[in-house]
């Protein structure tokens, strides 16, 4: 059986009771902090490559991952102005400082239970950044330091918070990073290679395209000593935490909406990087965030979702229709891109036991046309992929009960 419409479709999501109580259902913020996933842009603070957004509109979308390229304006004697935030010099949006004040500090004070990560690509020295610092003490009110959690694993976004360090600062050079001092107060700047492992951001190529063949999924290694299968963070910073993956999916030169909603941002092919990179992403570095299916990617690596694929037998190596995040309550498929397409297999992660999901070959979900009911039988969990290879025939087995019905119609 084809399905024309997994939409308005639906995909309910019914039993919300039985959703809310269990604990696999994500919107969690007690899982290590590892375990999340976060749309982040690639320079961030260009509009041009963010569909004309500047970064508090970002972070309102939430976007909370910022990649940031900083140079230093020897001859500017404001020490909070001397580090700008430019493009390879050719353009420069304001001091980095100013940023700081007056864009992300007031954004983590509106909400006390937000993370964000700068990512700092840095043409500045220890003093330079220093200077930057001094006039700016209320970082350390934020920042993220390692040493304030356990050894064992990442804190929560709960512990986080409870700590109030919610700043995240990464820096590519090991000499700018380390512990600053501001009256009293510590802001730390972690090393990036001690912390992350990235994908080699150049694979797409370096302007934007129109044509699919132009666009390269490989997943190589960003630095050739640290291959993407790298586990632990660097013993030299004390802890055993599992490293965090920076899943690179841009053009580093041009970038339109057009090449980011059908290749970039398309699920299919932020899917297939990711396969090809053999690691869940933890940020999903791009441009235009607001073209394509970033968000509803990643809100389904972090909560779970309902993979609906245009071929049977689910394999990853054909294009995904859509994919339906796990939320308690009733999910209108319409808001999901599902609408108007057809769905030959499924594939879960993250659903819990109880979740019914429904769909429909009929736009208003009439009966009266070709429907089927997938009722889960079991937890399944976020880091499992259970495969339904076709909508032909009812089927019973210890992951999920499938009825189906064919009309005449």
């Amino acid at each position: 059986m084809t399905l024309k419409y997994p939409m308005c479709l639906l995909a309910t999501l019914l039993s919300a009771t039985t959703l809310k109580a269990n604990a696999t259902v994500l919107d969690s913020r007690d899982k290590p902090f590892n375990e999340y996933s976060w749309v982040t842009t690639h320079n961030s603070y260009e509009k041009i490559n963010q569909n004309l957004k500047e970064m508090p509109a970002q972070l309102n979308d939430g976007v909370r991952g910022f990649m940031l390229d900083l140079y230093v304006e020897h001859a500017n004697p404001r020490p909070e102005a001397r580090i700008k935030v430019c493009h390879k010099q050719i353009a420069c949006y304001g001091p980095f400082a100013a940023q700081l004040k007056n864009e992300f500090l007031p954004f983590l004070q509106r909400n006390p239970g937000e993370v964000i990560t700068l990512f700092l690509e840095t043409y500045v020295g220890r003093d330079d950044l220093q200077k930057v610092f001094n006039t700016l003490p209320e970082l350390g009110d934020v920042s993220f330091d390692p040493a304030h959690f356990a050894a064992d694993q990442w804190p929560t976004i709960n512990q986080m918070a409870a700590r109030n360090n919610r700043l995240i600062m990464l820096a590519d050079k090991r000499e700018v990073a380390g512990d600053y001092w501001v009256r009293g107060k510590k802001i730390t700047v972690l090393f990036d290679q001690d912390w992350i492992v990235q994908n080699h951001w150049a694979t797409l190529g370096n302007a934007a395209s129109s044509i699919e063949r132009e666009h390269d999924w490989s997943c190589p290694t960003r630095w050739g000593n640290l291959p993407l299968s790298t586990k632990a963070v660097a013993t030299s910073t004390g802890k055993q935490w599992k490293r965090l993956f920076l899943m690179n999916q841009f053009h580093p030169g041009t970038s339109t909406i057009f090449d980011s909603a059908a290749y970039d941002n398309n699920l299919t092919y932020l899917k297939r990087r990711e396969d090809n990179c053999g690691v869940k992403p933890n940020y999903v570095g791009i441009n235009n965030y607001k073209s394509g299916e970033t968000e509803r990617y990643t809100n389904a690596l972090n909560n779970g979702g309902i993979y609906l694929h245009e071929g049977p037998n689910a394999t990853k190596t054909q294009d995904l229709v859509c994919v339906i995040p796990v939320r308690p309550g009733v999910v209108n498929l319409s808001a999901n891109g599902c609408e108007n397409d057809e769905a030959r297999s499924m594939s879960l992660s993250g659903v819990a036991k109880g979740t019914r999901i429904q769909l429909y070959d009929n736009a208003s979900g009439n009966t009266q046309d070709d429907h089927m009911t997938v009722d889960i039988m079991r937890d399944i969990g976020i880091h499992e992929r259970v495969v339904l290879p076709s909508f032909e025939a009812d089927v019973s087995n210890t992951h999920y009960k499938r009825f189906t019905t064919e009309t005449m119609g």
